[in-house]
C-alpha cells in the first residue's frame, strides 16, 4: 500500500519521467548505482597509472586552484540563472506547485528532467576533480556527500517541499559545514563524531523549516 500510494502522488514527490516511484524511485536508483559502482571496481580503489591524470589538482592561477574558481564561476552562473532567466523562475514554480505549474502549460516533466541531467553533470564533474586530486578512482569516496549535501542546502535556507532557496544560501551553508568540519579535522575528533554532528546540523535546519513554514501559513 505505501508503494502504491508513492506511485499516485501527485504533490512534487512523483518521478519526473516515469522510471520510478517518487523519492522512493530514486532511492531505489541511488542505490542501484552505488552497488554498480562498487560492482565495477571490485570494492578496491583503483590508481590512475598516467601521472597526467592529476595535471587537474595541479593547475593555478592567481594563486588559487583551477577547481576553486571553477566552482565559483559555477556559483555565479547557477545564481543568474535562477534569478534572471525565465528557466530559472520556472524551476521556482516547479518547486513551490507541480501540479499547478502543469496547469499553467510548463512542460514540468521535461524541465524536471533537465535540472536532473545539470546536476549530474556538475557531480561527475566533481568526480573528475577528486580522482585528480587522488589520483585514484574509489566507490568510497564521497559516500558521505549526499549528506553532506542536503544538510548544506538545507542550512542555506532551502525547503525540502520545494520552491524556497538559492545559491547565496546554500554557499554560505557549505561555508558553515566546512568550517566545522575542518575545525573538528584540526582538533583531532573522531570521524564518527564528524557525522553526528552533521545529522544533528541536518535535523536542526529541517525543524526550523518546518517551524518557519508554519509560521508563514504553508501546511504542505
Amino acid at each position: 500500500m505505501r508503494v502504491a500510494d508513492e506511485c499516485r502522488r501527485g504533490d512534487g514527490t512523483r518521478d519526473p519521467g516515469g522510471s520510478g516511484c517518487g523519492r522512493l524511485g530514486r532511492s531505489v536508483q541511488w542505490t542501484v548505482t552505488t552497488g554498480l559502482a562498487y560492482t565495477l571496481s571490485r570494492g578496491v580503489t583503483i590508481p590512475l597509472r598516467n601521472p597526467a591524470a592529476g595535471v587537474l589538482a595541479d593547475r593555478t592561477v592567481g594563486g588559487l586552484s583551477w577547481y576553486v574558481l571553477a566552482f565559483a564561476l559555477a556559483s555565479v552562473i547557477a545564481f543568474a540563472m535562477l534569478r534572471y532567466t525565465v528557466f530559472g523562475r520556472m524551476l521556482y514554480a516547479i518547486g513551490g506547485n507541480r501540479d499547478a505549474s502543469r496547469l499553467a502549460g510548463l512542460r514540468v516533466d521535461l524541465l524536471t528532467v533537465l535540472v536532473y541531467m545539470l546536476c549530474s553533470m556538475m557531480a561527475a564533474f566533481a568526480g573528475v576533480v577528486v580522482s585528480s586530486q587522488l589520483l585514484a578512482g574509489s566507490a568510497t569516496v564521497g559516500a558521505d556527500a549526499a549528506l553532506s549535501s542536503i544538510a548544506a542546502v538545507i542550512l542555506g535556507g532551502a525547503s525540502l517541499t520545494g520552491g524556497v532557496g538559492g545559491v547565496p544560501g546554500t554557499l554560505i551553508g557549505v561555508l558553515v559545514l566546512g568550517t566545522i568540519s575542518n575545525g573538528m579535522a584540526l582538533m583531532q575528533v573522531p570521524a564518527f563524531y564528524q557525522q553526528i554532528a552533521t545529522g544533528v546540523i541536518l535535523l536542526l535546519a529541517v525543524g526550523f523549516g518546518r517551524l518557519r513554514a508554519v509560521l508563514s501559513g504553508d501546511s504542505s
